[in-house]
């Protein structure tokens, strides 16, 4: 009997987690996304904004080029916004959120870079407010500083994060050539900006000529190996 209601304590315990975590950002949800988590050349990471000190580095995250940031500030660069344990709206209340009239979010995210090629950045951020504004923008940078990219946005659709007023956008960017660095600029504005969650998902993708070289390098150090062995 007692190991019967220690499994259903635990069983319960699992179940609660599994309904408070974060689902999949929706444009993994709809297919937008052309590759999975952790693939070479991709960076992942979420911000979920569960502790007042959550900004330097996100809660979760794969980048194994450096650390992700995230950096808020309010109008005109001042210090007005302030961390919240929960906030209600319209009956729906969510955990971990900003708030700030307006609120002003700039991520950093560090890559990876190829020879020629792109890449691709997949934003989805978790919100309440009047309207985004400034769009979300994109700036890639290379290794000296320099800005001499092609940014396309390929993306751009949201909805319902709960209730009326919780809302989610997704946005996201084609940019040639692979960059190693990319900030991302967001303004939420209007009835005040309430900032829940932020993930964003990244890929370099090498030109088609890379990739047939890397598989003939590969294929050439086979044939030297089994070559020696004869």
């Amino acid at each position: 009997m007692r190991i019967k209601i220690v499994f259903m304590i635990l069983l319960s315990v699992l179940m609660t987690a599994g309904a408070l975590a974060n689902p999949a950002p929706n444009y993994i949800a709809d297919g937008r996304m052309g590759w999975t988590r952790e693939a070479p050349g991709s960076t992942w990471q979420e911000w979920d904004f569960l502790t007042d000190d959550s900004l330097a580095a996100p809660e979760d995250y794969y980048n194994p080029y450096s650390n992700p940031t995230a950096g808020l500030s309010g109008q005109n660069g001042q210090v007005d916004f302030k961390w919240n344990d929960a906030i209600e709206l319209g009956g729906v209340t969510r955990s971990g959120v900003w708030t700030g009239d307006p609120l002003m979010i700039d991520l950093t995210i560090p890559n990876t870079e190829y020879t020629g090629g792109y890449k691709e950045v997949w934003m989805e951020i978790g919100y309440a407010a009047g309207w985004i504004d400034p769009m979300p923008t994109l700036v890639a940078y290379d290794a000296g500083g320099g800005t001499d990219f092609v940014v396309e946005r390929i993306g751009y659709y949201g909805g319902s994060a709960g209730g009326d007023l919780w809302k989610y956008l997704v946005v996201g960017w084609r940019i040639e050539p692979n960059p190693q660095l990319e900030e991302i600029n967001i303004g939420l504005h209007g009835t005040g900006g309430f900032l829940d969650y932020v993930t964003v998902d990244t890929a370099c993708i090498p030109a088609p000529g890379a990739v047939l070289l890397g598989s003939i390098g590969v294929g050439l150090v086979g044939w030297l190996r089994r070559r020696r062995t004869l």
